[in-house]
């Protein structure tokens, strides 16, 4: 499961994984049959900026996150689980 954490500048930032956020977006985006260059103008950046955040190449801040969701046309809800 991806985790967010705060870095030194205080900013949340997505920790990925194979089963985690961004992959599930990849899928919905392939699926949907929207390629890398679609989203990439939906969000202003260049297609090279979204190769890199599909493969985890770095952690994503929760923005760019949601950017990429809003991009597909979804909406991210982050829920606070409780731990046992």
């Amino acid at each position: 499961m991806e985790k967010a954490v705060i870095d030194d500048d205080g900013v949340a930032v997505v920790v990925p994984n194979e089963d985690g956020i961004v992959n599930r977006l990849r899928k919905a985006r392939v699926k949907a049959g929207i390629t890398q260059q679609d989203v990439a103008e939906r969000m202003g950046i260049a297609q090279t900026a979204v190769s890199r955040l599909e493969i985890g190449a770095h952690s994503p801040s929760l923005d760019m996150v949601e950017r990429y969701a809003e991009a597909l046309g979804c909406r991210l809800k982050i829920e606070k689980k409780e731990e046992k």
